[in-house]
């Protein structure tokens, strides 16, 4: 049986030094692309507290905020206290410097215990600053609530 021949050693160096060479333009191209500075840094996403006490016939709006908003996310709402078997009904307004308007188109969105996520156009309306609008539910009876909302859901 014949022994295999080994190509010259010249063809050796030259397949060393092409491989090399087809090597080097991928070392350091391995590099994450950097987050947009809202990724890494959400400016309104800290929690602020909201409460009011209802009355027995009451049924108007109030309002936390506003709030400077940075996104076009929901705002975010979590109702950690209200009474027994009721329920709240919210929106979200932008604010214009003077005056609230509804950034919900129209939607009224259904609260208790827990977090909701409020839909909202704050930004796209060409705002950037958000409230929450809240009331209680068409029931007759006190309703007491609080919690915690942020403009920018996180």
């Amino acid at each position: 049986m014949s022994k295999p021949s080994s190509p010259p050693p010249e063809r050796k160096l030259l397949t060393g030094v092409l491989c090399a060479a087809l090597m080097v333009p991928l070392i350091g191209t391995a590099v994450p692309a950097a987050a947009e500075p809202n990724e890494m840094t959400p400016y309104s996403c800290s929690d602020s507290s909201f409460s009011n006490s209802f009355g027995y016939f009451d049924t108007s709006y109030t309002r936390a905020g506003p709030r400077s908003k940075s996104t076009d996310s929901y705002v975010y709402m979590n109702v950690t206290s209200i009474t027994s078997g009721r329920t709240i009904m919210a929106h979200v307004d932008a604010w214009n410097g003077s005056s609230y308007i509804d950034a919900s188109q129209g939607n009224d969105y259904e609260a208790t215990n827990g977090t909701t996520l409020l839909l909202n156009w704050v930004i796209e309306y060409g705002y950037n600053s958000a409230a929450i609008a809240y009331r209680k539910s068409n029931t007759v009876g006190g309703v007491d609530v609080a919690g915690v909302w942020s403009p920018d859901y996180c």
